[in-house]
């Protein structure tokens, strides 16, 4: 009788602790449902991952602002771009690079681009493909428009060729700092990725596409709208403050820069990104994810790192993406907002502060 009572207690006990689990899990959802409810941002995916599994994976909202029907309801599925994120893909290339022996991390640019060493600035000779990772090469940032109307953009020629023209523009200016400074550039990223296509004569867009496809990873390049309009709509709110949705015929793109944020993907997709990552930040023979997530840096190859998390954010202005991978407990959070901005950004540290309270560093 005894034994049977035991029993009783311990089968309580058991479907005591699966309830709290699954209200807890809910009350995550719940306290992310109500900051989105409170912010403008139209349309939201995040999801919560292990390197082998998937905790948490939700959406929210519409995929544009300007209609809001069930047919416009945001999907898991649907695409984002993914803004500066894609640095760490382009860090990621040109580590699969080095691992063939096509690259060395310490390669410099005038190694590759010999025709270049004369007309460019004294400062970038010695410049190496890893501080052009890492942003210590003292490269301008080319983050702010402003920058870019003070480049006499060519008329004529293929992208490839006004991409060269840009970064040979970038590299006639005097640097912004010292070598082996961090200073946070966009340039720098176009820079290292023009080296990429030197060595191996293929464009970016091409290397990355066929590299993340080995994984089973679905990427395309700018806007989500401009490949099917049924996608989610960009939004920010520069007119009067109001959130305004971006139609696929606006005038804006990243310009000379792509290599720095032009990438859009799907939830799922980056969700076996960011696996990728804690899979081989678990294996102590993964010396490329070690260096990509140095963290005896303040950037690493794509990757912001302190206090054993890697994280990063990525925008355009027009959508909104963070990542943040915990080496600790090996749990990662993924945020896609249809918006940029500052609704964006609230919404997005809110939600993080909450996700960060639920799956604490152990």
């Amino acid at each position: 009788m005894y034994s049977t009572y035991l029993f009783m207690r311990i089968i309580l006990f058991l479907l005591l602790s699966v309830n709290f689990f699954l209200s807890s899990d809910a009350q995550v959802k719940h306290l992310i449902q109500q900051q989105f409810n409170s912010s403008r941002v139209p349309g939201m995916v995040y999801a919560v991952v292990k390197a082998d599994t998937i905790i948490e994976m939700h959406s929210l909202g519409f995929r544009r602002a300007d209609k809001q029907t069930p047919e416009q309801v945001i999907q898991i599925n649907d695409w984002f771009l993914i803004g500066s994120n894609t640095k760490a893909m382009t860090a990621y290339l040109a580590g699969k690079l080095v691992e063939k022996g096509v690259l060395a991390w310490d390669t410099r640019l005038v190694e590759v681009l010999p025709h270049w060493q004369d007309t460019i600035h004294q400062a970038y000779q010695s410049v190496t493909l890893w501080q052009l990772l890492t942003l210590t090469a003292g490269v301008p940032a080319f983050t702010a428009g402003t920058e870019f109307t003070k480049f006499p953009k060519p008329a004529t020629g293929t992208i490839a060729e006004k991409r060269k023209l840009f970064a040979q523009y970038v590299l006639q200016q005097p640097p912004v700092n010292a070598a082996g400074v961090f200073h946070y550039s966009n340039a720098s990223y176009s820079i290292a990725a023009l080296m990429l296509e030197a060595v191996t004569g293929n464009t970016w867009e091409n290397l990355l596409t066929e590299e993340l496809k080995k994984e089973g990873i679905q990427i395309q390049f700018g806007w989500p709208n401009r490949i099917h309009v049924e996608q989610p709509w960009g939004h920010w709110a520069l007119v009067n403050n109001k959130i305004t949705a971006l139609s696929p015929t606006v005038n804006y793109r990243l310009s000379f820069v792509e290599r720095a944020g032009d990438v859009n993907t799907g939830l799922p997709d980056y969700i076996k990104w960011i696996q990728l990552h804690l899979k081989g930040l678990q294996q102590p023979d993964n010396l490329l994810m070690k260096k990509l997530h140095d963290t005896t840096l303040t950037y690493a190859g794509g990757w912001a790192v302190k206090n054993g998390v890697s994280y990063h954010n990525g925008s355009d202005g027009a959508f909104y993406v963070t990542a943040e991978l915990n080496h600790k407990n090996g749990i990662a959070f993924i945020m896609m907002a249809n918006c940029g901005g500052k609704d964006a950004n609230e919404l997005i540290a809110n939600c993080l502060q909450i996700l960060r309270e639920a799956y604490p560093s152990k």
